[in-house]
């Protein structure tokens, strides 16, 4: 505002740029999923190979901690610290899934709670959930690949209209000023805003596939 002495262009800048932090944070989330879900699948992998050694659940997840990096190292010594102050497996696995706040870690608990209760041969169970986050993750990849310059393409495109309003008010400050001040410039200006945010969302839900 202190800028363009316009309120509508100042709400509107701060509305598609509220949009852009949304998705980086949104991109930044998404990023922290795929790391925790290949990290999984080798915490499986390495649990499989711990069981077949006769550890069991509880102990892996003590000795685990410091095999792997953030953001799965500081779950699992949270889980292991929990374990050491005496807190059942199923509490200790429910604080677990909901700091990792993803389906694979959802599926993992889940199988291990259920393991606990009703037993069964677990190590085939960890397997197959281990193939099927493989399969999952390549699969991700692949769509994430396919429709990364689209969204880039997208964010080009969406981002346009504004750095040129922006550019606009730098060079021609006056004239761009004296216009927006007049009502049909206010009109323009809001219809044209609505009309970016709108075209701002519909690209993010287009492209937004690969993630």
């Amino acid at each position: 505002y202190l800028l363009s002495r316009n309120i509508i262009f100042s709400l509107l800048v701060g509305l598609c740029l509220e949009i852009y932090i949304l998705d980086l944070l949104n991109g930044l989330e998404e990023k922290r999923k795929e790391l925790i879900h290949s990290q999984l699948i080798e915490f499986i992998s390495n649990m499989t190979v711990l069981l077949r050694a006769g550890k069991t659940v509880r102990s892996i997840f003590k000795e685990s901690a410091n095999w792997f990096k953030d953001p799965l190292s500081t779950h699992l010594l949270e889980v292991a610290n929990e374990l050491e102050l005496n807190s059942t497996l199923d509490e200790a696995l429910d604080r677990f899934s909901q700091k990792c706040r993803s389906r694979e870690a959802n599926l993992l608990v889940s199988s291990l709670k259920i393991n606990n209760r009703i037993g069964g041969d677990l190590i085939s169970i960890l397997d197959n959930i281990a193939d099927s986050m493989r399969h999952n993750l390549k699969l991700k990849s692949q769509i994430k690949t396919m429709s990364l310059q689209s969204r880039y393409s997208g964010n080009i495109i969406s981002i346009f209209p504004i750095i040129v309003l922006v550019l606009l008010y730098i060079f021609m400050n006056k004239t761009v000023v004296d216009f927006f001040s007049t009502g049909p410039g206010v009109i323009l200006l809001f219809i044209g805003g609505v009309l970016e945010i709108a075209g701002v969302i519909v690209m993010k839900k287009i492209t937004s596939i690969g993630k």
